[in-house]
Parts: C-alpha cells; sequence; structure tokens
C-alpha cells in the first residue's frame, strides 16, 4: 500500500492514503533509509511518500469510524514524480 506521512512523533508516524485513511506506524516498523528523514524539515515542507504493510490483526484508535490499523514494513516509496 502507499501512502504519505501526515504526522510524526516520538514513538510513531501517522501514513495516509489518497483514501484518506490512516494507518499507525511505530518507529520500529520504519526502514533505516526512512528514519534519517524523521528528525528533518522534509516533512513539514513536502509529501514523503511511503510504501508499507498493513496489519490488520492490530489498530490504534479510530479515526471518522475507521480504525487505523499498524503499518508494518514502513519504506520509502521509490516513485518520482515530475
Amino acid at each position: 500500500m502507499k501512502g504519505i506521512i501526515r504526522a510524526c512523533g516520538s514513538k510513531a508516524i501517522t501514513i495516509q492514503t489518497e483514501q484518506y485513511q490512516q494507518f499507525y506506524g511505530p518507529l520500529e516498523n520504519i526502514s533505516e533509509d526512512l528514519l534519517k528523514y524523521l528528525d528533518t524539515d522534509i516533512l513539514r515542507k513536502t509529501a514523503v511518500l511511503v510504501t508499507f504493510d498493513v496489519d490488520y490483526s492490530q489498530y490504534s484508535g479510530e479515526i471518522r469510524g475507521k480504525k487505523r490499523y499498524y503499518a508494518n514494513n514502513i519504506k520509502l516509496d521509490d516513485t518520482i514524480i515530475i
């Protein structure tokens, strides 16, 4: 699945898809190449596209009546938009 990083905290990120569904991404599920961007200003200035797997067995709260399922194997997407 693909989405953008919507928010970043000290323990997790929130990923949002084009359909506005959100996913909870604990830091331990994020690849090393993506972790280096989390402490920078890049997330405030641009949409960072990521790919991830959804874990439907766990969720962290709900938003707009939809469960915020866990995201695993979170990586930078290699799609380049020109």
